[in-house]
């Protein structure tokens, strides 16, 4: 907007602009005999930002318009869309304040029926990401203070990466409940992960120290232990189950919804040296698989065995996995003794192995061997 003496009208000139009239761009201009009522003509405009009912295009504005309009044009979209939709993703939302909407978070998980091990590990995410941020608006957290938090949380990558994902399930709750319009972790920076460790496997004869010292020194372990060997049940699964899921007559144990690391109920097979073992498994009045004060005899046990502690994760379920294939190569059977879903991806990357601890390749042989593994002969073998 500009206020200038015309010398051809010899009057003092305002220009407003370009004006949308009826459809059309118009510039707008008005004269007067002062330069004084000029002026305050020019900023009672300026002030309502409108001119006889039409809105106004200043210069900058003009330009800024015209710009986004060729963008547009480039994308092919129409304006009436594109005000339509930011319309929408600026809809008001239910201001919350972060602390209040975490609880209400970790409340509708619990209804939904998560599972203990998944919504502990929530809580301690959204716990430490609150901290300092407890009467925070939901709605104005942004990327870069997610990336902020993650960088300063510690962890390894892939702990990293579990972070996001659980921030990124809170806000796109808070979305669909309209706490927030858009999710913050959508465009955070993702953890690099690191090349993944090999696979460990236990050899037939490290196996067969592990159960004969169940066997003589830990009974009420033996049956931990050979769910988890011959089995491929999960730990945690194995310490949620109950004993009478488990039926050596019929040769199978069942592993509840509850239990179930995917929450649903399988059928898991008992081989015939597993039911060998647990025919030596001495059930704890509790009326639970794992035997009470679980953590500290499985550490107890394995000291035992020979084993140098920190235990390689998820041991007993890699090596089922490795000797099952090795011996039967039915992927399928596999992946529902193991409770997978979908196709063998996860299963190869992160459960089967190649190798033993020892070195030796796992071949159909060393897998016969270990599905051979039984009870000894004799008074203490039974």
């Amino acid at each position: 907007m500009q206020v200038r003496f015309n010398q051809r009208r010899r009057r003092w000139e305002v220009d407003f602009g370009f004006v949308l009239d009826g459809g059309s761009k118009k510039r707008l201009r008005r004269y007067y005999e002062t330069r004084r009522l000029a002026e305050q003509a020019a900023a009672e405009f300026k002030a309502s930002a409108s001119h006889g009912g039409k809105r106004v295009l200043t210069g900058a504005i003009a330009g800024r318009v015209i710009d986004a309009l060729q963008r547009l044009d480039a994308a092919g979209v129409s304006l009436e869309d594109a005000v339509t939709w930011a319309v929408e993703r600026r809809r008001p939302t239910r201001s919350i304040w972060l602390q209040d909407a975490v609880q209400k978070w970790l409340d509708d998980a619990d209804g939904r029926g998560l599972a203990k091990a998944t919504l502990r590990k929530c809580r301690s995410v959204l716990l430490k990401f609150q901290r300092g941020r407890e009467n925070a608006d939901v709605s104005t957290l942004t990327t870069q203070e997610i990336e902020q938090w993650m960088r300063g949380a510690g962890g390894s990558p892939a702990t990293k990466s579990t972070y996001l994902a659980v921030l990124a399930s809170f806000f796109n709750w808070g979305m669909k409940i309209g706490h927030c319009i858009e999710n913050p972790c959508a465009g955070a920076a993702k953890a690099q992960a690191q090349p993944a460790e090999e696979i460990s496997c236990m050899t037939p004869a490290q196996a067969f120290v592990l159960l004969d010292t169940a066997r003589k020194h830990y009974p009420e372990m033996l049956g931990f232990v050979s769910m988890g060997l011959f089995c491929g049940v999960r730990v945690a699964e194995l310490s949620q189950m109950q004993a009478n899921a488990v039926d050596l007559d019929q040769r199978v144990a069942i592993v509840g919804a509850a239990a179930a690391k995917a929450r649903a109920r399988r059928v898991v097979i008992i081989s015939d040296n597993a039911a060998a073992w647990m025919k030596h498994w001495k059930r704890g009045d509790e009326g639970s698989l794992a035997p009470h004060n679980l953590i500290d005899r499985w550490q107890r046990l394995r000291i035992r065995a020979g084993w140098d502690l920190p235990w390689p994760r998820n041991l007993m379920r890699h090596t089922f996995a490795s000797m099952h294939y090795a011996m039967h190569s039915n992927e399928q059977l596999l992946q529902a003794q193991m409770g997978h879903r979908g196709g063998g991806e996860i299963l190869h990357q992160h459960y089967r192995a190649v190798r033993m601890l020892d070195g030796r390749l796992i071949s159909p042989n060393v897998a016969a061997d270990f599905w051979a593994l039984s009870p000894p002969d004799g008074p203490d073998g039974g």
